[in-house]
């Protein structure tokens, strides 16, 4: 790249910025400087600021306070990529530097240059290629190239790894290295300790917006994951914590020797093996790269199972799963992207409410508005909803979203409820109350299945904390036990 700075140069500079967003406060006094030739990364738990940080640093978003100051220009890569799918990748990338000749577009020179960086960074894309056909992986080496190409001095990268099977895996750390052999100064937002070990000088560590942690290489898996998941213990009652110990109800959730397979990337996950019984609450924690996510596309019905069996309520289920299959079976599931997966913004309130109870509030075909109207405002009345069942959804708060979304998958009384992040979107009276529902359904009988990268919410949510490294599940603790668990996750300690 032309017009960089020697290599150990400063070009990148974050001086004490704030953030908020309403009343949350999303980056606290965050300061982090980026040389030359250098990755420097950036980690936290999911909420700890870290998307808010890299949209200011790349122009997206403006601070409330504070300065960002560069050498000169600021690429962002995306962890989600936004292109037109009915687009070539091409003309996607065109976008914004389309190389003229008078009022003509010439398209052989931006393939040119496009391709140029492409060998440049070793990685191969098809220019010719519709994006709505395109993978993950050629994707996110697409957007690279076309950032690369307008000879940034500082690359913003967010989750560059997630999703990609092991041979782009592969092919984006290299990548990352030619870039920064380069000269240029990379700043690197991930949750893979493991990838941040192998590529950073240094990381910085945020948690609840602060950076309260700062280690240089050779960085430690475990001090970083000490720094990202340091707590205070939540209290909570005894009726809290009941009956989740005694194992005395029957096996709810069985998960046998069980392997699944994305199809998208080729990552597997498992064998894990993981017995829930009626009145306890589990979590199943760790990074959402270590296995989180994949388990919870499990559990949705939305990968295959390769080996190994699932089994609820003492039925064992198909290898090829699906929604209806589970929620016939008796399981729930609370998505992580529950704004995605999980409702319908433009519909009512009601609407979003009675999802599951269709069926037995029509007959022949119509809604009983009367059945319709009691189910929804008992629901809005439990769960202290701040909104009325006419509401367009997505007019409503965040947490308040939240609420509707989580009322409407215990309503129908599951034996297995699976919630990924629960506190997501929920301010600190919604997460006990959260808690409190969770605690009453396993007092009747329900098996809790937690699934998160919040070592608080672990605790808050759940009585005994599965840890899950690597696809495997590596240690049985009680919730209380932050120390053990923090140790688990991060694994031995470095050779």
């Amino acid at each position: 790249m032309t017009g960089q700075a020697p290599v150990g140069s400063p070009v990148l500079g974050v001086e004490a910025v704030y953030k908020h967003f309403g009343s949350v406060c999303a980056l606290d006094g965050v300061s982090i400087r980026l040389a030359s030739g250098t990755v420097w990364a950036c980690v936290g738990e999911n909420g700890a600021g870290k998307s808010t940080l890299a949209r200011i640093v790349a122009g997206l978003e403006r601070a409330d306070s504070g300065h960002v100051t560069s050498a000169g220009p600021v690429a962002f890569v995306p962890q989600h990529p936004a292109l037109a799918p009915e687009l070539t990748i091409l003309d996607n990338l065109m976008v914004g530097f389309e190389p003229l000749r008078g009022p003509f577009v010439v398209r052989s020179r931006a393939r040119h240059r496009l391709s140029s960086v492409a060998r440049r960074l070793g990685v191969d894309i098809d220019l010719s290629l519709r994006a709505g056909n395109a993978t993950t992986g050629e994707l996110r080496f697409a957007v690279l190239v076309a950032q690369v190409a307008r000879d940034p001095t500082a690359v913003i990268l967010d989750e560059p790894s997630v999703g990609l099977d092991s041979r782009d895996r592969e092919r984006m750390e290299g990548a990352i290295k030619r870039l920064v052999n380069h000269g240029a100064a990379v700043l690197l937002i991930s949750h893979d300790l493991d990838e941040v070990r192998r590529l950073a000088a240094g990381v910085t560590v945020l948690r609840g917006g602060r950076a309260v942690a700062q280690f240089e290489a050779p960085l430690s898996r475990r001090a970083i994951a000490g720094a990202m998941f340091a707590h205070t213990p939540v209290s909570t009652g005894p009726e809290q914590r009941r009956n989740a110990r005694d194992g005395s109800g029957p096996i709810r959730l069985h998960l046998d020797g069980l392997t699944a397979l994305s199809p998208h990337t080729g990552v597997q996950v498992g064998p894990i093996d993981l017995e829930i019984r009626g009145g306890q609450r589990v979590a199943l924690f760790g990074l959402r790269e270590d296995g989180i996510q994949m388990v919870e596309a499990l559990l949705s019905g939305e990968l295959l199972t390769t080996s190994g069996t699932l089994s609820v309520n003492g039925k064992r289920l198909p290898a090829r799963l699906s929604p209806g299959i589970l929620r016939a079976a008796g399981l729930a599931h609370v998505p992580s992207d529950r704004l995605v997966r999980g409702a319908t913004l433009h519909g009512s309130v009601e609407e979003n409410l009675i999802l599951h109870e269709r069926l037995r509030l029509h007959r022949g075909g119509i809604l009983q508005m009367g059945k319709s109207a009691t189910f929804s405002n008992a629901l809005l009345s439990r769960f202290r909803i701040d909104g009325t069942r006419a509401a367009r959804l997505a007019s409503l708060s965040g947490g308040n979203i939240q609420r509707v979304i989580l009322s409407r998958e215990v309503a129908w009384n599951p034996s297995v409820v699976v919630i990924a992040e629960p506190a997501a979107g929920l301010d600190l009276d919604g997460q006990e109350q959260l808690s409190a529902e969770l605690a009453s359904l396993a007092e009747a009988g329900t098996a809790i299945l937690v699934l998160g990268s919040d070592l608080r919410e672990a605790e808050l949510f759940a009585d005994r904390v599965r840890v899950i490294r690597n696809g495997r599940i590596v240690g049985d603790f009680d919730a209380t036990d932050g120390a053990s668990i923090v140790d688990a996750m991060s694994g031995e300690e470095e050779r």
